[in-house]
């Protein structure tokens, strides 16, 4: 179980580290350090995943995902398509228009939240 809770919170931190480049946090998207932990971090997720056909980390990526987004300002800041161009801008500053399975994964979570908020009617 601890090891399920440090790829939790390995994954988590990442990831906002990831939605606040999106968002166009200045310390993060000028930071090349913070652009190479994301690189590293994208590559080893697709490299695992096309190698081993591994997918357990991915479950863990999408709630946290939908989690941030949730409880961060992006949903405040962009709307959904807005949120989806900057998703693919920073995909692509990050790690170049070969990782798509890493974006399909962010737009993804991102389509789903749309869904739910419509049938909630909140966007």
């Amino acid at each position: 179980m601890i090891t399920n809770k440090i790829h939790e919170i390995a994954v988590s931190s990442i990831n906002y580290l990831f939605l606040q480049h999106v968002a166009n946090n200045g310390d993060v998207c000028t930071n090349d350090t913070v652009e190479g932990e994301l690189y590293t971090f994208f590559s080893t997720i697709n490299e695992d995943y096309y190698n081993n056909k591994n997918n357990d980390i991915i479950p863990i990526l999408s709630q946290s995902i939908v989690n941030e987004l949730i409880e961060g300002p992006y949903l405040e800041k962009y709307d959904i398509d807005q949120l989806k161009t900057e998703i693919k801008n920073s995909i692509y500053i990050i790690m170049g228009n070969r990782f798509s399975f890493i974006e399909d994964i962010y737009l993804d979570c991102v389509s789903g939240l749309e869904y739910q908020c419509k049938e909630k009617h909140t966007i």
